[in-house]
Parts: C-alpha cells; sequence; structure tokens
C-alpha cells in the first residue's frame, strides 16, 4: 500500500489552522524544525510514524483523521466532516450546495466513463 503523504500533510495542516497555530507553534510543539514541518505539510518528506503520532498528539487529534485518506474507513471520517461543514450553512446555502455537488458528482462520472481505454478487439493468431 503506497500512502499518499500529499494527503497527510493537507490533513495536518488543516489540522494545525484550525487550532489557529503557526508551523513554527507546532514546529515547537513536537521539538522539530519549521521547514519539516512545512515539508511535511506539503508531502515533500515522508513522514515516519512516531513523528506522525507526535503531530496528532500536539493537534489534539487522532492518526485516523491525519491519515484518513489512505484508509478503506475514510468515507465515514469524511462524511463526518463533511456534515459538520454543512451544519453551519444557510437553506439557501445548503440548496446551492446541493445543485453543485450533483453536477460535478455527474461530471466526473461522465469523465471517469471516458477515461477508460476502449477495449480493444482481439486480435486472431495469424499462422
Amino acid at each position: 500500500m503506497q500512502l499518499d503523504y500529499k494527503a497527510i500533510g493537507k490533513r495536518v495542516r488543516m489540522q494545525r489552522n484550525a487550532k489557529h497555530l503557526s508551523q513554527a507553534e507546532l514546529a515547537l510543539k513536537v521539538s522539530m524544525t519549521n521547514p519539516h514541518i512545512s515539508n511535511i505539510e506539503r508531502g515533500e518528506t515522508k513522514v515516519s510514524l512516531p513523528t506522525l503520532i507526535e503531530i496528532a498528539r500536539a493537534l489534539d487529534t487522532t492518526l485516523d483523521e491525519l491519515v484518513c485518506d489512505n484508509l478503506p474507513e475514510a468515507k465515514d471520517i469524511l462524511l463526518g466532516e463533511l456534515s459538520d461543514t454543512l451544519s453551519s450553512c444557510s437553506h439557501q446555502e445548503l440548496g446551492i450546495i446541493t445543485d453543485v455537488t450533483k453536477a460535478l458528482l455527474q461530471s466526473m462520472r461522465a469523465r471517469k466513463c471516458e477515461d477508460k481505454p476502449a477495449a480493444r478487439p482481439k486480435r486472431e493468431d495469424t499462422k
């Protein structure tokens, strides 16, 4: 299984921003350098498990939250995040988000079908 370090870094950044911490403040909490935190957040380094545990503790979150894009159970976590985000929306905003989401999914699914290579006809052996 290949880990998506860019996705992990994005989640670290999201959690850090949610806690209103700068990269320097997070680096200080986990005894790392600011450039190292920056590299982790950009997915430029393969963050180790012990480092990720320290970051999760410093951000008062779980490893699941940081690596959920790499887990089969990610759907539940992502649905929870979406639910939290949508709970603050007005009725009108929810309607717009619903319309945009439906259009986006339709477009993504149509492109996915177009991107599949066409089945090649079987060649008959010529001996």
